[in-house]
């Protein structure tokens, strides 16, 4: 086997393709990386079939943290099962966001819409009064936020425990804030 040797910025041996392709995502079958793609008509269709059975999977981990939650408590043991998919799955959830949604793809569209629609039926149950789309939206964007920034190194993720109780934290201070009136958010502005 010949030793790698750096080639134009990178090693030669070293696989032609990032990380999060396709190709990386599935073992290579009898040692033939491309064999994936036999089973598909191109690269699009195979990126789809791995990003569709990804939206699936986020809603797994939410619903075995808690099924229905009703509290702010419950719905951060929920942000924080979400987090721990995207550490447990990170080159699954990347590729579920790395590409844009074919508005004209019934099944994509389907799928895709599996987190939002979850997380819109969450927010229904925990915070019945509240405008459940732009609710739902804002825990989304959290949430999501919150598990890039742990997989891309921004946050602690040195235990477990350390990015749980981050997530938490998070979702507590979301629900917790005490509302701005108009004379407090005036006071607080510097003169």
């Amino acid at each position: 086997m010949p030793v790698p040797t750096p080639v134009r910025g990178r090693w030669r041996g070293a696989p032609p393709w990032p990380p999060t392709t396709p190709l990386r995502l599935s073992p290579p079958p009898f040692g033939r990386p491309t064999a994936p793609y036999r089973h598909y008509a191109d690269r699009d269709a195979l990126v789809f079939a791995v990003a569709a059975r990804g939206y699936r999977e986020p809603a797994e981990y939410p619903g075995a943290a808690h099924p229905s939650p009703t509290t702010s408590d419950e719905l951060a043991a929920v942000a924080v099962a979400y987090v721990r998919f995207a550490l447990e799955r990170p080159a699954l959830l990347r590729v579920m966001f790395a590409e844009p949604c074919d508005p004209t793809s019934g099944e994509r569209v389907a799928a895709t819409g599996a987190i939002p629609e979850y997380v819109r039926g969450v927010v229904r149950g925990a915070f019945p009064g509240a405008d459940a789309d732009a609710l739902s939206v804002t825990v989304w964007v959290l949430v999501h936020g919150l598990a890039f920034l742990h997989l891309d190194g921004k946050l602690d993720t040195s235990t477990p425990e350390v990015v749980a109780g981050q997530v938490r934290s998070a979702v507590r201070a979301l629900f917790t804030a005490p509302a701005a009136t108009p004379t407090t958010a005036a006071a607080a502005r510097p003169e």
